[in-house]
């Protein structure tokens, strides 16, 4: 080992890079402004090409170009939507219209004429729904009728049956009391006398 390679050991241990270190990081640099260097003579010998075609005018003109374009199709969009929009506007009023002529043709039309059901001797549906209405009022009224009468022959009946029993207590009780009367009397009963009375002829 030499005296360079000792002093590069002894700096290591002191915390310095070696000199070694040093000329590898100096040589890195120089490559890599090498590499810059010849990257900006090939952008420069492309750019001269290009100029020398007639594209470099086009490149510097070509924001201005953009810019114009932008402006025309802008303008071109605002005056189609403008153009579409009275269109529709000018569709729609026309169709409005014919929609409203449509409707009173056809309103003209079934007024002066009759409709299927009628020609066909139907009644209508709202006539129909009427005159089963009153169907079921009718019989609706006439069970009433038939339940109130139902109630009242009952009732008469009832009535009836007290009154020929009322009437039969009050017979017996009558004819209960004449028999005694006659008792009393010493008189024979009437159907007695009829007897008698005919036994003597």
């Amino acid at each position: 080992m030499d005296e360079r390679d000792r002093e590069d050991n002894r700096l290591r241990e002191w915390g310095f890079g070696s000199f070694g270190d040093a000329d590898v990081s100096d040589e890195h640099e120089r490559e890599e402004q090498l590499a810059a260097e010849t990257a900006r003579q090939q952008a420069a010998q492309a750019m001269q090409g290009a100029m020398t075609r007639g594209e470099g005018v086009t490149t510097t003109a070509r924001p201005a170009a953009k810019r114009a374009t932008r402006a025309k199709t802008a303008t071109r969009r605002t005056t189609g939507r403008k153009k579409s929009t009275a269109k529709r506007r000018t569709t729609r009023a026309k169709s409005t219209a014919k929609r409203r002529t449509t409707r009173a043709k056809s309103t003209a039309k079934r007024a002066g004429r009759k409709s299927a059901a009628r020609r066909a001797g139907r009644t209508s549906a709202a006539r129909r729904r009427t005159t089963r209405a009153k169907s079921t009022a009718k019989r609706r009224s006439t069970a009433k009728r038939r339940t109130t009468r139902a109630k009242s022959t009952a009732k008469r009946r009832t009535t009836r049956a007290k009154s020929s029993a009322k009437r039969r207590t009050t017979r017996a009780k009558s004819t209960a009391k004449r028999k005694s009367a006659a008792r009393r009397a010493g008189r024979a009963s009437a159907p007695k006398r009829r007897s008698r009375s005919r036994r003597s002829r």
